[in-house]
């Protein structure tokens, strides 16, 4: 759920569909991307809640977007969002993934290619916490995660191919924005990423969504 506040609603009259409006995501903070998208209100109308993204971006730009190949499960308690790619590459030892979250997230989202593993966790609450502190949009994991239940408290989104409760060691190993590869995509720095309930996705620019 969103604070109705969170966001800047416009009155489309008759483009909106029955009980739909019409929300500008990310508005608020000019270092991310335009987005629009559909949303339900609840029946006080003091809350909002955006439903999809994925399926609106990929009617309008099928060309520019990729599609990760690989289904990753939602762990934070948001499940849509979108920012620009910053990477880590490493392997059962999650000290950059720690390193990169304790600077500002403002408008990113970081993709950590853990190259699969599911024998150590690569993010737990407390790195997931100060994640949030320093605004950080999102944590795309190719590995696991730990603290499922705490990081489902948290306003970050998370996606992961799943839960291993062993902690990784921390011996300063792994590598800073280098692109990387997995679920069939590209990861590359300074370029985009969306993710929600239907999917992961990445297009090289900005992408605004005009049209419902």
């Amino acid at each position: 759920m969103f604070a109705a506040t969170n966001f800047v609603v416009f009155d489309f009259g008759a483009k909106s569909r029955c009980n739909w409006q019409i929300v500008a995501i990310n508005k608020l903070d000019a270092s991310l991307p335009f987005i629009t998208a559909r949303v339900g209100i609840n029946n006080d109308k003091t809350e909002i809640t955006m439903l999809d993204l994925l399926p609106d971006l990929f009617d309008q730009y099928p060309k520019k977007l990729t599609l990760a190949q690989v289904p990753f499960n939602d762990y934070g308690k948001e499940v849509i969002f979108s920012g620009e790619i910053v990477t880590v590459a490493c392997f059962e030892d999650n000290s950059k993934v720690k390193e990169l979250l304790a600077t500002d997230g403002t408008g990113k989202v970081l993709v950590v290619d853990g190259k699969g593993s599911l024998n150590r966790a690569l993010l737990g609450d407390m790195i997931a916490e100060n994640a949030v502190k320093n605004n950080w949009q999102a944590v795309v994991i190719n590995g696991c995660i730990r603290d499922a239940g705490t990081i489902g408290t948290l306003e970050i989104a998370v996606k992961a191919l799943g839960c291993n409760p062993i902690k990784t060691e921390k011996l300063g190993i792994g590598d800073i924005n280098l692109t990387v590869n997995f679920a069939g995509i590209d990861f590359i720095p300074g370029q985009y990423i969306y993710g929600d309930g239907n999917g992961l996705a990445v297009s090289q620019t900005k992408l605004t969504l005009t049209e419902l």
